[in-house]
Order: C-alpha cells, then structure tokens, then sequence
C-alpha cells in the first residue's frame, strides 16, 4: 500500500508544473482564440491583404530566381536536314548537327547568385515591411474603438450617477417641499 502511495505522490508532484502552466496560460489561449481579438485580426490581416499578398509571392519568385541564376545555361542543339545532298571535298552532307554549351568566366555565377539572393533579401524586406504596416493600420484603428469604447463606457457611468444625483435631489426636494419649510424656518432662528 504504502509503494502506491509514493508513487501516487511522485506522479502529483510530476503533474503539478504542468497544470500550474496551463492554469497559468489559459487566459492568453483563450484570448488568443477568440473571433475578437487583437492577434486574430492581425491574422487575418496577414492571409487576406492584397498588398502583403503581392509583397510574399514576389519574394517567393525572387527565390527560384536564385535557382536559376546559379546553374549553366541550357545547352543549344541545332540539327539540320538537306532536302538534297551538299557536295564537299569529304562526301556529300545530308545533315548538320551542332551542340553549344556556354560557359561563362570564372566567378559570374557566384556573382550572379549573390546578387538574386541580395534582391531576394530586398524583395523580403518589402513583404516584412508590407505586412507591418497592415499590422500597424490595424492595430491603430483597434486601439481607436477601444477608446471610443471606453469613453461610451465612461460616458454610460457618469449618465447613471448623474440620474442617482438627479433621483437625490428630487428626493431632497420633496422632503423639503413636504416639511413645510420647517428646515427653512429652524436655519434662519438659529442665525
């Protein structure tokens, strides 16, 4: 009995870390996965902005141009076929066959890479700074509703004190008008 009990012990405080951290984070998950929040906008904003949209899939073209830059050009074949026989010294010719490979000088290549990666890199930056100012616009105007949604707020308060401060007064004044003026009466012999 007692070797259950230990080990019932050791797996409590083996699960203890990991519940305390989902208690702990929670909150953030549930924030996070609500249709109303910051983060899904931004999400959201990310996937479906034109611009961004334009920015990312011209990075992407900007990296297979990389690929390209870096490899030999395509080889050329040319094949000729003669309707009639050339005559030469060597026989008659009654086709032509030609094969070109180019290649450049020492260090172009290379170059030429390193230059589509730096445009690459370029055409990255673009997207980066595209997306954050969609994520700038955003969060811009999320921060402007949330304070005019807090001046409603505020706006709703002083309206219910004002209608408590209003009841206060109409009550005041029906106690007064109610005594008489008795209260009226009583401050002025005290003077």
């Amino acid at each position: 009995m007692k070797i259950v009990l230990k080990n019932e012990n050791k797996l409590k405080y083996f699960l203890f870390p990991f519940i305390s951290i989902y208690f702990y984070l929670f909150p953030f998950i549930s924030a996070y996965s609500q249709s109303d929040s910051l983060m899904y906008y931004l999400e959201v904003a990310a996937k479906n902005n034109p611009t961004v949209l334009q920015r990312y899939f011209e990075y992407e073209a900007a990296l297979q141009k990389v690929l390209q830059v870096g490899s030999l050009p395509d080889p050329e074949l040319n094949v000729g076929v003669f309707l009639q026989p050339m005559e030469l010294i060597a026989g008659n010719q009654v086709a032509d066959m030609r094969l070109m490979q180019m290649f450049p000088w020492f260090g172009v290549l290379k170059n030429a890479k390193d230059e589509m990666s730096l445009m690459a890199k370029a055409k990255y930056e673009l997207f980066r700074d595209a997306k954050l100012q969609a994520f700038y616009d955003i969060q811009r105007t999320w921060y402007e509703l949330y304070k005019t949604g807090q001046d409603i707020h505020v706006s709703e308060k002083n309206i219910q004190i004002l209608r408590t401060v209003e009841r206060l007064s109409l009550v005041r004044f029906r106690t007064a008008s109610a005594g008489g003026g008795g209260a009226s009466s009583s401050s002025s012999s005290m003077s």
